[in-house]
């Protein structure tokens, strides 16, 4: 079985300040983002092989990516959308920049994210580290039952779910 893990494609262009984006904050992807979309199903596509599912998260950035992924590699199955591949509603920090984070919470919470996955206490994150880790075991226990040498998967979802 090959499974694949994708992250959608960009939500930003270049001209824009990143903000941080969880469930609350479903913004579409950008000519960028959508192009990076399609290159993971040509990545699939030029394995010769085509997934037997797709999963996406119910956001429209993981469900379009999704898509368009599986249009690339000619995935002709339904895509399932799963609510435990939701983003993290990342609470006061959600629609901010990292400089507003920053001042406010110090960049070492930032840095305990991005490198060490730890969710700052009292940010009002949803849901809690332990929810999201029964929701991906849920998730991969379900994909993972059938392990054929040729099964491939692929799973779009948000960068804060593949921590």
């Amino acid at each position: 079985m090959l499974l694949v893990l994708g992250r959608h494609g960009n939500t930003f262009g270049p001209e824009d300040t990143p903000v941080w984006v969880g469930a609350s904050q479903d913004l579409p992807l950008t000519d960028r983002g959508l192009d990076q979309s399609r290159a993971i199903g040509d990545a699939l596509r030029r394995t010769g092989r085509t997934p037997g599912r797709i999963l996406a998260g119910p956001l429209k950035r993981t469900r379009i990516g999704a898509e368009l992924a599986g249009k690339a590699c000619s995935f002709s199955g339904e895509i399932e959308i799963d609510d435990r591949l939701r983003e993290i509603n990342y609470g006061a920090w959600g629609g901010k920049s990292d400089a507003e984070i920053s001042g406010q919470w110090g960049e070492a919470a930032i840095t305990d994210w991005r490198e060490r996955s730890i969710a700052p206490p009292g940010a009002g994150w949803t849901p809690s580290p332990e929810t999201l880790r029964v929701n991906a075991r849920a998730v991969f226990d379900t994909i993972t039952k059938d392990r054929s040498d040729r099964r491939i998967v692929l799973v779009m979802t948000s960068n804060g779910v593949l921590r």
